[in-house]
């Protein structure tokens, strides 16, 4: 009697643990459905002309303009995120924030005319007995104006400092950074940054 309590028991705990693992796969799955989709749309619908003006930007070949009190968006604007110079990406959840909120997002270049990068940026403010670094995490928002060819900054945000130890359980040479801007964070910025309108 007690092997079959004992085997019942061991069967529930496996159900559960594998409906878990199922959700948890079925999450990470729906992010890379919805980051695919919305490059295939990007480059579907993104004109070759607007693709190296972006690609031009991720060179750094885009003029700033500092001197212009930029504070306006005028029509169609999409969101795209700055891996670590390594790629431009869309950025489906901001899209998705502003869009939601009745803005006018849009990758279809006949009514495309901003696109704002959110890009992260690894700053080294010390370092753990371990030989591990500790990285503040800064967010910076540019604005590429498609018709001008330029790009205009917005405000940074500074995420907080890492923690001052990291735990003997992570190894050697194992590092922290402190808390990185959220969507809502840069969403939030943008809409007291800037003006939309038609």
């Amino acid at each position: 009697m007690k092997n079959k309590s004992f085997y019942f028991k061991l069967f529930f705990i496996s159900i559960i643990c594998l409906f878990i693992s199922s959700c948890v796969s079925s999450g990470w799955e729906d992010i890379e459905e919805e980051e695919e989709k919305a490059k295939n749309d990007f480059n579907n619908h993104v004109s070759l002309e607007h693709k190296k003006i972006i690609k031009d930007f991720f060179y750094g070949k885009l003029e700033y303009d500092f001197g212009h009190n930029f504070s306006e968006i005028k029509g169609g604007f999409y969101c795209l995120w700055k891996q670590r110079d390594v790629e431009i990406y869309p950025y489906p959840g901001l899209n998705k924030l502003f869009s939601n909120a009745g803005f006018n997002v849009t990758n279809h270049s006949n009514k495309l005319n901003f696109i704002i990068v959110s890009q992260t940026v690894s700053h080294n403010v010390g370092s753990y007995s371990n030989g591990g670094q500790a990285n503040q995490i800064e967010t910076k928002i540019s604005v590429i104006d498609l018709k001008k060819k330029c790009v205009y900054t917005l405000e940074n945000i500074m995420g907080s400092r890492p923690p001052s130890t990291v735990s003997k359980r992570n190894g050697d040479n194992s590092g922290s950074i402190g808390s990185v801007a959220t969507e809502t964070d840069i969403f939030n910025l943008i809409k007291r940054e800037l003006k939309f309108s038609k």
